[in-house]
């Protein structure tokens, strides 16, 4: 199994199996160019997951950009809750349900869940009052 280890090489190798980075982004592009040789605002986006313990390769299904018309938008396969709560429970040792409000099963990014987080964190929601 092939992994890449190029953003892990400024950790220390002691350290490598500790670290899981879970980078989103909060809102999807069209897979076609605009006008302006950019991309509009769509439906879907993507998400990486790095680290010694995440199961590389593509989670979730591809996008059929073939059967997709110019201004057609990318259908959501995966929700990105979904990957949350693989990494809220089986890295960080946190209740998902309690942390994002509701179960989110379906994807398994880790190799193994942590047995014992050592890193295990509480989180404390407190909806804003005003």
């Amino acid at each position: 199994r092939r992994r890449h280890s190029g953003p892990l090489r400024v950790i220390s190798p002691a350290r490598r199996g500790q670290v899981v980075v879970l980078v989103t982004s909060e809102f999807g592009r069209t897979p076609w160019a605009n006008g302006a040789a950019g991309t509009d605002h769509g439906s879907s986006g993507i998400s990486f997951v790095i680290g010694e313990a995440v199961r590389g390769g593509m989670h979730g299904a591809p996008a059929d950009l073939a059967s997709m018309g110019r201004w057609d938008r990318t259908v959501v396969t995966t929700d990105y809750r979904a990957l949350y709560a693989d990494v809220l429970q089986n890295w960080l040792g946190a209740d998902p349900v309690e942390v994002l409000g509701g179960a989110f099963p379906g994807v398994a990014v880790l190799d193994a869940p942590a047995a014992t987080p050592t890193h295990a964190v509480k989180f404390v929601y407190a909806p804003s009052s005003s």
